[in-house]
């Protein structure tokens, strides 16, 4: 009877502690993969929005630049 009991004392506890770690196992890696993805995203945005700034500063650079050089040359043949 004991050896019985013992066994199934075995095979409850190992199913016990299989479904806690699969489980935890599974909180855990949903947690770093969406951790990894706000990282990424968080990243690609950054790289994003300084991609978009510095071409709109190039661009008024630009238009300034233009505007001066024509304003002095006109100054000059005027």
């Amino acid at each position: 009877m004991s050896v019985i009991t013992s066994e199934i004392t075995s095979e409850i506890t190992s199913k016990i502690t299989s479904e806690i770690t699969s489980k935890i196992t599974s909180e855990i890696t949903d947690h770093v993969r969406d951790h990894i993805m706000s990282k990424i995203m968080s990243e690609i945005m950054s790289e994003i929005m300084s991609e978009i700034m510095s071409k709109i500063m190039s661009k008024i650079m630009s238009e300034i630049t233009s505007k001066i050089t024509t304003e002095i040359t006109s100054k000059i043949t005027s």
